[in-house]
């Protein structure tokens, strides 16, 4: 006899079994509807703050900041572990030494507790994020920009991941057994998950790992599609190119039935619609050694011309943000809440944005049979750990 629960009746009063994998998928379907419609309603509430200077937003603030924070402070980076001659001897010679504390070239510094990472990913699929059909799938981060507010500097600064470097992640085989950590590139580590929240949640403890353990609380994952939407909702974004880049027709697609239609010339200056932002953030030469350092390069560029341009158009116009969240929620997977997008809105018109340069981590790019692979000089990584995240301590 039939589940009750897994049967149904069609309008000619037939019995049918109802699919599991159906059921599941209207329920995700509505969970992404659900979605979309908090981050519209977001976008209004941010918008008439704005014009507004409506002082009520102050709980919604209040509440954002608290939750962030209570994520981002789940621990300290674990920089005083690393053995140094420096480091051994600092606890003996140092009055009031702290647990926690760095001796760096003959100063003494502490984690600032009070700076907030996001980390933003872009993912190398073109259409609206979907779960993905199996553990492995999940999609690469092409893209890995570490966002990061410094409230004791009203200062926010930017730091660029290569995709190649290599890195210990977590392993899952298909059916989603857990093999264990392997050095791998970092950005196959979103793809070891379901291309939602669980992709995102291994890429940021992969890129956590990276970084001596930095506690990193929020994320926002897009995928590459959105890039066009994003593009053009500002009026486009005017740059040098760094390099030839053939652009398509249209902008999220990729098939034989989308042919060239133009080159952006190394040295033009230019402003990318659709389809050349599409193609001057995305695309790489695979024929060729270290394109993706390439594209990084360009990736960076576009970000901080991106930012400069974005600015003054929210600024003079907030309720685009209502529009622009509208167009790339289904290509959107993060876990930024409403009180905590409030918050972070309301920050960022009063900080400084450190854009001119946008940090990368020092290393060396080097091809193998298997892929390419970007090795972190750990100096140079220890050294930018403590300008981004640690103050000097006054004795």
């Amino acid at each position: 006899m039939a589940d009750e629960n897994n049967v149904y009746y069609d309008k000619y009063g037939k019995q049918h079994n109802r699919r599991r994998s159906q059921s599941s998928y209207r329920h995700r379907s509505h969970r992404r509807r659900n979605w979309k419609k908090i981050l519209i309603i977001v976008a209004v509430i941010v918008a008439v703050c704005a014009i507004a200077g409506v002082a009520g937003c102050a709980a919604l603030d209040s509440y954002g900041k608290a939750s962030l924070y209570a994520r981002s402070k789940a621990g300290t980076p674990t920089l005083d572990t690393v053995e140094t001659e420096e480091q051994a001897s600092a606890a003996a010679e140092v009055e009031n030494w702290e647990s926690g504390w760095i001796r760096y070239k003959g100063d003494v510094y502490a984690y600032n507790e009070d700076v907030l990472p996001i980390l933003f990913m872009g993912i190398d699929e073109t259409s609206p994020v979907k779960e993905a059909e199996d553990s492995v799938h999940g999609g690469q981060a092409d893209s890995l920009f570490l966002l990061i507010m410094n409230p004791h500097t009203k200062e926010i600064s930017l730091l660029a991941i290569n995709r190649n470097t290599m890195s210990e992640i977590d392993v899952y085989e298909p059916d989603g057994t857990y093999v264990g950590k392997q050095v791998r590139q970092i950005c196959l580590a979103h793809g070891f998950g379901n291309g939602l929240a669980q992709s995102c949640e291994r890429q940021v403890s992969a890129v956590s790992d990276l970084l001596y353990d930095l506690p990193i609380g929020a994320y926002v994952s897009l995928n590459m599609g959105a890039i066009p939407t994003i593009n053009d909702a500002i009026g486009g974004v005017t740059l040098t190119a760094l390099q030839d880049v053939p652009y398509n027709q249209y902008a999220d697609k990729t098939s034989k039935n989308n042919p060239v239609i133009g080159t952006i010339k190394e040295g033009e200056e230019v402003t990318l619609d659709g389809p050349k932002s599409f193609a001057y953030t995305r695309w790489r030469d695979t024929k060729v050694d270290f394109s993706a350092d390439m594209r990084l390069n360009r990736q960076k560029q576009y970000l901080r011309e991106f930012m400069k341009t974005m600015k003054p158009v929210l600024k003079s116009n907030p309720s685009k943000a209502i529009s622009l969240y509208n167009a790339v929620s289904p290509y959107m997977v993060t876990n930024i809440d409403i009180t905590e997008l409030s918050y972070l809105v309301g920050q960022i018109s009063d900080y400084r944005l450190n854009i001119d340069e946008v940090y990368s981590l020092a290393g060396e790019s080097v091809t193998t049979e298997r892929y390419e692979e970007f090795h972190v000089d750990e100096e140079a990584l220890y050294d930018l750990m403590i300008k981004l995240f640690y103050e000097k301590v006054e004795r």
